[in-house]
């Protein structure tokens, strides 16, 4: 079970939600990039997080523990910081992955909904599917 910050909490119980999901990226280097589905520049984690409309997380999977065993994100190439030739060349493997929610007025109330390290990545024209556990 997660625990909700209490702040975060507050926010979910508004009349007007103001949740973004962003998700984190920090390659085997120490690159670090971010994206969000909100509209506008969000700094979480320490991360700038830019506006991207490309992510989408599919199929999370749970053991008896309700840990994310592994998970599969597909992600449109939208960004030039991620880009195909990158992918392939496996610049991103064993990367860590971090994938939140926030709350886009003070994104500081955030809460992981999955983390883990990007394993295979397979790519199309305009898109990337990445495996992560």
């Amino acid at each position: 079970m997660r625990t909700i910050p209490p702040a975060l909490q507050t926010a979910l119980q508004s009349d007007v939600l103001t949740l973004a999901w962003c998700v984190r990226l920090t390659r085997q280097d120490g690159v670090s990039f971010g994206f969000t589905e909100h509209d506008a520049p969000l700094t979480v984690g320490g991360v700038l997080c830019e506006p991207s409309s490309g992510a989408n997380l599919s199929s999370l999977v749970s053991g008896a523990s309700m840990a994310v065993d592994n998970s599969q994100m597909k992600a449109f190439l939208d960004s030039e910081k991620v880009t195909e030739n990158d992918l392939l060349r496996g610049v991103y493997d064993g990367a860590q992955l971090v994938i939140s929610v926030v709350d886009w007025t003070t994104p500081t109330n955030e809460i992981i909904i999955a983390s883990g390290y990007v394993g295979e990545v397979s790519s199309g024209d305009t898109e990337f599917t990445t495996e992560f556990q």
